[in-house]
């Protein structure tokens, strides 16, 4: 569970980090602006942020306090629930779907406002930045919806034992969607 929480913060923001530099050149670049790429220490410095964050995030999901998100019902099982002693589902369900929407709003947000005012258009010297961003996007909303909906359908399987089978091969699609991604993503 914690390297899927890991995971899920740190790709989910670092998109979101490259989505908004990839919106800063495009709009200098469409008033004619010469813009120096960023500096590495800049790069490295967001880099480290995002996954300081997704550490303490991961920490907060599946530490075994009173104040974690989830509950884990059984670890061999891999039965986890949302809610915690101080955090009733409804509120877990509110800060989760917070967490992981933002980044994807404002990646929808930029890939939007580039979009509408054509600012990277897909002819001429910008096409394979284009192509290359519009991949991103593509990639980013199809495997976070499909991560989405097996995460949930994780959250509505009954703890009882018929589920054990439903809950391995869901997490057998998850392992497939992160592996899957990691090739699309590369290549």
């Amino acid at each position: 569970n914690a390297l899927a929480y890991f995971h899920g913060f740190s790709n989910l923001y670092l998109n979101a980090v490259m989505a908004h530099t990839i919106l800063m050149f495009v709009r200098a670049s469409h008033r004619r602006q010469r813009i120096k790429p960023p500096a590495l220490k800049t790069v490295s410095l967001n880099i480290l942020l995002v996954y300081v964050f997704a550490i303490l995030f991961t920490f907060w999901c599946a530490a075994d306090t009173p104040w974690t998100l989830f509950t884990t019902v059984s670890y061999q099982r891999c039965i986890f629930i949302m809610g915690s002693d101080v955090f009733p589902p409804v509120a877990t369900t509110f800060i989760a779907f917070t967490i992981f929407g933002v980044p994807m709003v404002y990646v929808g947000y930029v890939g939007y406002t580039i979009r509408r005012n054509n600012l990277l258009p897909v002819e001429g010297r910008t096409r394979s930045i284009a192509l290359f961003f519009a991949r991103i996007v593509v990639v980013f909303y199809f495997f976070f919806f499909a991560y989405t909906v097996i995460g949930v359908a994780l959250l509505l399987i009954p703890p009882e034992e018929g589920g054990d089978r439903a809950r391995f091969w869901l997490l057998r699609g998850v392992v497939l969607l992160v592996t899957a991604q990691a090739f699309v993503t590369l290549y």
